[in-house]
């Protein structure tokens, strides 16, 4: 592997403002400079495309989050660009998010990671493991 870190676009990219022509040219570029691999944040403060509630149960996700994903992993099928891809990051819990305690109360009940696992995860998994460039899954970046 040889790759770069393209964490987001437009910040919450996948269920928020994904813009397919910066993927499909972001993707490009990696491939002409050599690279064939990105790691890429699928949420990055939990704001958009996942649906948890307030006590941090998850109940699936956004229509236009998958949709946007399937996109982005077809562009990356395109270029030959293998995803690492981070489902989460420490910023879902900072103080300066609006549904911090949400994912904090998450993190904090088993049965609340339970439903990340059962709602979200798993569909996650099902729905790319037949497209070779998804390469990894990082559960959490810098948890």
């Amino acid at each position: 592997m040889n790759g770069v870190n393209t964490p987001w676009d437009n910040w919450n990219d996948f269920g928020g403002d994904y813009d397919h022509h910066f993927w499909d040219s972001e993707f490009g570029k990696i491939r002409q400079a050599g690279g064939n691999a990105s790691r890429i944040w699928i949420t990055c403060n939990g704001d958009v495309g996942i649906h948890i509630n307030a006590e941090g149960l998850v109940s699936g996700a956004t229509p236009s989050h998958w949709n946007d994903l399937d996109d982005m992993f077809a562009l990356a099928a395109k270029h030959r660009v293998y995803i690492m891809a981070t489902l989460i990051s420490f910023d879902h819990t900072k103080n300066t998010n609006s549904n911090h305690q949400r994912w904090r109360r998450l993190f904090a009940d088993s049965a609340a990671v339970t439903s990340y696992i059962n709602n979200y995860v798993i569909p996650f998994i099902n729905r790319y493991e037949d497209n070779p460039f998804l390469w990894c899954i990082d559960i959490c970046n810098e948890p």
